[in-house]
């Protein structure tokens, strides 16, 4: 060890992602989100980095990094804070939690990886003096997700901007090697520039907001049904995630209503595939005829999609009734509360339009804001997207079949 009797100094530290990680699980989960945030931003692929400090004050060394919790040596490691990886329930297994580390002759255990070595941020006390005294003030958020509201994930990276910023050094000109990215720095800095006295040493870059629509948004709906406003609409300022789907009935609305005001989990069920849905325990049951004692709903009244009691409680309110054409099931919760439960923020309508024919034409839109990480962005675009268009058609084609036959 080299004698630092006296010093004081702050290095930063850029590691490849994933480069400590035997498993090669993080670096092959971090090249799919790569890979996924590219095609987000329309770019090529960069490669990824993370970040730790080494801190020296007056010949006394720390490392400060944030660092998944599972596979670290037993002992004293400086933890000062902590929280959940992924979802904040997730952050009671120590599988999806994380630490913050003050570790006093701590170790970086990728730093032979760290590429171009030790970049010196400052040598002087003060700078030492003040990183190390903020590590305990680390707003710390859930990693992965943007409850802070800056366009950025909340991750290792944020702790190290939010650390710099914080403590006064020049960050303007920090940057990852070459071309790569370092996904949460940006977050630390804007979380960093809202602090009372905070000087603006660095641009943080404006948020942007992308609407986004499924690639199937319209099944057998016409692009002038797509692009109508439908009750509901109001109550979802960012529809991040929209779809309008359609099926003629045969049958007048008045028809179709009594099995669209009976749907539910321990009601009527969704009409699609109970099957499917009941592997995943949501004990399911569609029926086949209008039940009496189903067809009284009223504004507030709760529709679940989940068994009592399940968590998360996935559900909504009843925000508008208009029978026999319009039924609206909104968020119980508000938008915060829903991201900070790692869930979308939705509305579902439904609306039944008396035909000249005698028929009936239903159309569904389903819409949702949500966190807009690329985390976010891909579970409720690549992953919701074939979900919903699968089990949302099946459910229209079930409705159409039962108000047919009930003529």
């Amino acid at each position: 060890m080299p004698d630092l009797s006296g010093e004081s100094y702050v290095d930063l530290f850029w590691m490849p992602l994933g480069a400590g990680d035997t498993t090669g699980l993080i670096r092959h989960s971090g090249r799919a989100y790569e890979a996924l945030a590219a095609r987000h931003d329309r770019r090529s692929p960069r490669a990824l980095y993370h970040s730790a400090l080494e801190v020296v004050l007056r010949g006394t060394r720390y490392v400060i990094e944030m660092t998944p919790t599972w596979g670290l040596p037993a002992g004293d490691r400086g933890v000062v804070a902590g929280g959940a990886v992924g979802l904040p329930l997730l952050g009671r297994s120590t599988l999806f939690h994380y630490e913050v580390h003050r570790w006093r002759d701590g170790v970086i255990p990728d730093l032979i990886t760290a590429v171009g070595g030790a970049r010196r941020l400052s040598d002087d006390e003060d700078h030492a003096r003040r990183v190390l005294d903020l590590v305990p003030d680390f707003p710390a958020g859930t990693w992965g997700r943007d409850e802070q509201d800056t366009g950025d994930m909340w991750n290792s990276n944020s702790l190290t901007s939010w650390l710099l910023a914080r403590s006064g050094h020049d960050v303007g000109t920090v940057a990852p090697p070459g071309d790569g990215r370092a996904p949460g720095w940006s977050a630390g800095l804007a979380v960093a520039s809202r602090h009372p006295g905070a000087t603006a040493r660095h641009p943080v870059a404006p948020v942007r907001r992308r609407g986004w629509r499924s690639p199937h948004p319209s099944w057998r709906a016409t692009a002038a049904e797509r692009e109508a406003q439908m009750p509901g609409d109001e109550l979802i300022a960012t529809a991040r995630y929209r779809s309008t789907r359609a099926v003629d009935i045969a049958a007048p609305a008045s028809t179709v209503w009594p099995w669209l005001v009976q749907m539910g989990q321990g009601r009527g069920g969704l009409y699609s595939y109970d099957w499917l849905e009941n592997l995943l325990g949501l004990h399911m049951h569609s029926a086949h005829r209008v039940e009496p004692h189903l067809q009284h709903l009223e504004v507030g009244d709760r529709i679940r999609l989940v068994p009592e009691g399940t968590e998360p409680p996935l559900r909504f309110t009843v925000a508008r009734i208009e029978p026999p054409h319009v039924l609206v099931w909104g968020s119980e919760g508000t938008l915060a509360a829903a991201v900070a439960a790692g869930l979308p923020h939705p509305c579902w309508t439904f609306q039944a339009v008396d035909q000249p024919s005698g028929g009936s034409r239903l159309l569904v839109r389903f819409q949702c804001d949500f966190d807009p990480t690329p985390m976010g962005s891909a579970m409720y675009k690549y992953g919701l997207t074939p979900v919903h268009l699968v089990m949302e058609r099946k459910m229209l084609l079930g409705i159409k079949a039962r108000a047919e036959g009930a003529r």
